[in-house]
């Protein structure tokens, strides 16, 4: 998680072969994490390379129709300007791409046969963590005290976290349904009425899984309270320093 958070902030990336040196001149200015060094949009609409490409836009292509000879004929030789053609990828740069980022699409490949275990990249994360939640910004005072959900991290295998998540739920006499192999729903029976909660499992990497424990619907005292039970429960899970 850290290394992603790392690649974030240091704006890590590469460009895709066919894109061409003033293009990625471009980008660079602009995908840049320091907001004081970033280039500005008045800059970027004086770049060359934004000029050309808004005026290969504008070009027209003419219709032919009534005319005189004369007309084509001076059309036909005046020279299109060579700055405003657009070169479009051909098929062997979409292939070449392709093949850069195979390993990415084997691996979303692997994540729908594995039972659709979702794999968390880093934007997912950082919404979790609450670097770029929003909804806090439209919750009630009483809201952001209850907190509606709380994840760990755990070195254990995905099969091996679902046998010992539905194992603790039993015990604390849950009725269950189990969605897939990485999602199960939780339902509890208590004095003011049932207690639902939704546990899901995301990988971060091979060896590296998230477990996050969403509250459902129910009285929000006894949810806390089932949960203190569960957590505890829990325990055997839960990867040292890292539950939120």
């Amino acid at each position: 998680m850290s290394a992603l958070f790392r690649k974030i902030q240091k704006a890590e990336f590469s460009y895709p072969s066919w894109f061409t040196p003033r293009v990625k001149a471009l980008l660079n200015r602009i995908l840049v994490p320091d907001p004081e060094t970033r280039i500005l949009i008045k800059d970027i609409l004086h770049d060359e390379w934004f000029i050309n490409a808004n005026s290969a836009d504008e070009q027209v292509t003419p219709i032919a129709g009534p005319g005189t000879i004369s007309d084509e004929l001076t059309e036909a030789s005046v020279p299109a300007p060579l700055d405003h053609i657009t070169i479009k990828p051909s098929q062997a740069d979409l292939d070449a791409a392709i093949l850069e980022h195979q390993d990415e699409i084997n691996s979303d490949k692997k994540d729908k046969l594995d039972g659709g275990l979702k794999v968390m990249n880093a934007f997912d994360l950082i919404n979790m963590c609450g670097g770029m939640a929003l909804n806090r910004m439209f919750q009630s005072n009483d809201e952001k005290r209850v907190k509606r959900s709380s994840q760990f991290t755990t070195t254990i295998p995905a099969a091996s976290i679902m046998t010992r998540l539905t194992g603790h739920l039993e015990s604390l006499h849950c009725d269950i349904t189990i969605e897939n192999s990485s999602k199960v729903k939780a339902v509890l029976q208590t004095p003011k009425g049932a207690v639902g909660v939704v546990i899901q499992i995301f990988m971060l990497a091979e060896s590296l899984h998230l477990v996050e424990v969403r509250r459902g619907k129910g009285d929000i005292f006894e949810y806390h309270r089932f949960y203190s039970q569960l957590n505890e429960q829990m325990k055997d899970l839960i990867t040292p320093s890292h539950s939120t």
